[in-house]
């Protein structure tokens, strides 16, 4: 990604989907957040199943993870706020 976003500043930064530059950083850009999010469903999903079978086979496993999970989606939301 950042290879394409310098290529794309080295030559002026042009706007438009005339440019090829401009055309190749939004599509390396688009690739990079379609992979974002499809890692933070996959972990999502996992974490729900993790959550599944600890509630069911092992509760203080189940609220340690719960406890973890809680936390660290609280520092992303603060995050997005700022």
């Amino acid at each position: 990604m950042s290879s394409s976003r310098s290529a794309w500043c080295s030559t002026g930064r042009p706007r438009g989907a005339q440019h090829k530059g401009y055309r190749e950083c939004k599509a390396v850009k688009a690739h990079f957040r379609r992979a974002m999010r499809r890692c933070g469903e996959q972990f999502m999903t996992e974490l729900d199943h993790k959550l599944e079978y600890d509630s069911v086979h092992d509760g203080v496993s189940f609220w340690r993870t719960e406890e973890v999970a809680s936390t660290s989606m609280g520092r992303c939301i603060e995050a997005v706020r700022k």
